[in-house]
């Protein structure tokens, strides 16, 4: 903790960041990890789809924030961010941080939002197993000008910003958050920039986008993807694989 507060107060210090980097080293895996980002209000859909991650052996962390209560199973993990609307980017960015710190600075991350349903496990393990190699920055593109401003309105527990437009610029397309995927080397660029730029996350409401603006930040270009298909996920097939 006092070594990444330092960092913050002087980013441009390039051993502070070298002790940080060998103080997470651990021994490298070959793998990914997906992160299904869920809050206890949700924790249903959340285990639903841990059900379907245990069924094809992919390795997976249910991830809520740490204002509410744990979800209760194995592999579920709070981390320090508030469990509401308006604070996915702080806990998408806490997850990041702790997986790099405490699972595996070398591993793949896919980033699964907990409405989704997974269709396909094989195409699952052959795209994680392909853009790990690629080391890619991947996802469904969102790539226009006009995206919508107010998506955050009526979700926010702050009713302030249920009447503040989104104020950041569009800078490229970014994935789209229902599930996007961070090769080691990505996952390794967004814990750096957010460790130096905590002021990155001021004003964000949409991790997804957070995400996409740090890797342009750092020059990390996007693997455009059809869908979430892609990562043998569907949002319509909801309760296909529920037991009764």
């Amino acid at each position: 903790g006092h070594l990444k507060t330092a960092i913050a107060f002087a980013p441009y210090r390039d051993n502070l960041v070298q002790l940080y980097r060998e103080s997470v080293a651990k021994t490298p895996q070959d793998g990914s990890l997906a992160l299904i980002i869920s809050c206890r209000r949700y924790q249903d859909n959340a285990l639903r789809l841990a059900k379907q991650f245990d069924a094809a052996q992919f390795p997976y962390l249910i991830v809520t924030g740490a204002d509410t209560l744990p979800i209760d199973h194995p592999r579920a993990i709070q981390v320090n961010a508030p469990d509401n609307y308006e604070g996915l980017p702080h806990k998408v960015s806490a997850a990041l941080h702790w997986v790099y710190e405490n699972i595996d600075s070398q591993v793949g991350i896919l980033k699964v939002d907990d409405d989704q349903t997974l269709v396909d496990p094989g195409k699952l393990v052959e795209a994680a197993h392909r853009l790990k190699l690629e080391d890619a920055y991947a996802g469904f593109p969102v790539t226009t000008l006009n995206h919508d401003r107010c998506w955050h309105w009526n979700k926010c527990e702050n009713p302030a910003l249920n009447q503040r437009s989104y104020g950041k610029p569009f800078y490229r397309p970014w994935a789209r958050g229902g599930a996007y995927y961070l090769g080691s080397g990505p996952l390794e660029k967004f814990v750096l920039a957010t460790t130096r730029f905590p002021g990155l996350l001021e004003g964000e409401y949409y991790e997804d986008k957070l995400v996409g603006d740090v890797m342009a930040l750092e020059r990390v270009p996007l693997v455009q993807l059809q869908s979430e298909r892609d990562f043998g996920l569907s949002l319509d097939h909801q309760h296909r694989f529920v037991e009764a």
